[in-house]
């Protein structure tokens, strides 16, 4: 069996075992070479994968911190409105006696 890192530029993603038809048999040096581009190919598209995954998961990432922030401004406001009436009607300038 022959085995071929599945490498990019920054990481090792996996290895590519392959066994000849022939278990006596070698890899021509041709076979070789077009094995070699295969695996970096196979390399390049599972990473365009990985990267693709994670810009995604980023995405939804923002998107949920926008609308937690948005969630949390709607609860201020509507919370802010209540209460600074009840402030106003209690304080000691209001016309208004507790009695």
């Amino acid at each position: 069996m022959h085995c071929e890192p599945l490498k990019t530029a920054r990481v090792v993603i996996g290895v590519l075992g392959v066994k000849p038809a022939d278990p006596t048999g070698y890899f021509t040096p041709d076979q070789r070479r077009l094995l070699a581009a295969f695996v970096s190919q196979a390399a390049a598209a599972i990473e365009r994968i990985r990267l693709a995954e994670q810009a995604r998961q980023a995405q939804v990432l923002q998107e949920t911190k926008k609308l937690h922030g948005a969630l949390l401004n709607s609860i201020s406001h509507n919370l802010r409105t209540p209460l600074a009436s009840i402030i106003g009607a209690l304080s000691p300038y209001s016309r208004v006696s507790l009695n």
